[in-house]
């Protein structure tokens, strides 16, 4: 119905209440010159199977006025969802004849299910969520895997089971050794006693490798500690392209330059992982050190904690990995990890790519009827 929009508050919405009717969703709304809202509905497929996994929901009460103050409500169904209504409320008709709700308002709208095909299609599961995030990782990111290999309980020798090898990244029109950006010791998917190590890599050329081991030492033994006998740090300028435990008891690593590392040298970082404990080999998995996007790993060393207990034993028996990290590209560019603006721009495009977006022109309205 017509009503009075010649006013100063957004609360005269209420009386304008967009609501489709049963098994039709919302494709257009907008106000129209002669005081109502127009709106078009549209069949939500398959309704009759998919209307119990529809819902009502509402926004949070938040100041109301002008026009601008529409900005504080968002309605939104979330994926694979449709709108098929919305009202907007006056909060002080929740507020027990107090006055704290007073020039409050909330968006109530319900949401069902839909997709072109007809299929019901539900907002994703955590689950789904995680898969299409390392789907999205793997695309960007190559990634390597050991094979499988027995690690419960087992002394430190049989880490030479899982050589870390980003030389071996298989990117069409790449022709040299990618960096290590992280790895990961891991249960393996098919038992309880196979683990493995998931190394990220990252483009930087590889150019000016060079081999090199640490020290031998002895890995007959119950406990990854004995690994802070062997620190794996390539010189100054270089990176990480691969490292592994060799038969003979000494660790063997590569390391490339980092592209113009006298440019980027003084954005090169230091992190540590957090104590954990430690014990057989399986315990590596309790570490994961991560250089991030963009950054590749010039060396690591693993460090008992209780050389940080001050003489006390809370920290004996437990393990961290300290490393370094420089950033890295094939161009030869600087790629830092990106601000937290650059992230947020990221989301909005990945969204765009996936859910159309429509924006109206820009026009007046701060401070506007």
């Amino acid at each position: 119905g017509k009503f009075d929009t010649e006013v100063d508050s957004i609360l005269h919405l209420d009386r304008a209440p967009v609501m489709c009717p049963a098994g039709k969703a919302l494709s257009t709304w907008k106000l129209t010159n002669d005081r109502g809202v127009f709106y078009k509905c549209c069949d939500v497929p398959r309704y009759e199977e998919v209307k119990d996994q529809c819902f009502d929901a509402v926004t949070e009460c938040q100041d109301s006025g002008t026009l601008e103050h529409l900005d504080k409500q968002e309605p939104n169904c979330g994926a694979g969802m449709a709108m098929t209504g919305w009202t907007l409320h006056n909060c002080k008709d929740d507020d027990d004849g107090g006055t704290s709700m007073d020039d409050k308002a909330k968006i109530q709208y319900r949401c069902c299910p839909v997709s072109a095909s007809g299929d019901v299609v539900l907002p994703p599961s955590s689950a789904d969520q995680e898969r299409a995030a390392d789907a999205t990782a793997a695309a960007l990111v190559p990634v390597v895997t050991t094979a499988c290999s027995e690690a419960r309980h087992k002394d430190l020798n049989y880490l030479d089971r899982h050589p870390m090898d980003c030389t071996s990244v298989d990117v069409p029109g790449s022709t040299y050794p990618y960096l290590i950006q992280s790895f990961h010791f891991e249960a393996c998917p098919d038992n309880d006693v196979d683990m493995r190590f998931r190394t990220m890599c990252v483009d930087g050329l590889g150019q000016g490798c060079k081999e090199f081991f640490t020290e031998k030492f002895d890995t007959e033994v119950d406990s990854i500690l004995h690994l802070d006998r062997a620190p794996v740090m390539c010189p100054a300028g270089k990176a990480l392209s691969t490292w592994k435990l060799t038969n003979d008891r000494g660790v063997f690593y590569k390391c490339c330059d980092v592209p113009r590392y006298e440019e980027v040298k003084d954005q090169c970082f230091d992190a540590v992982t957090e104590c954990q404990d430690s014990g057989t080999l399986e315990h590596l998995d309790k570490q994961e050190p991560n250089c991030g996007a963009g950054m590749a790993m010039t060396g690591w060393t693993l460090h008992n904690c209780k050389d940080d207990d001050d003489g006390g034993t809370s920290m004996d028996d437990k393990a961290k990995i300290q490393y370094r990290c420089c950033p890295v590209s094939a161009s030869g560019d600087v790629v830092l990890p990106p601000s937290s603006a650059d992230q947020e721009r990221a989301a909005d495009a990945t969204a765009a790519a996936l859910v159309p977006v429509v924006t109206t022109a820009c026009s007046e309205a701060r401070h506007k009827d």
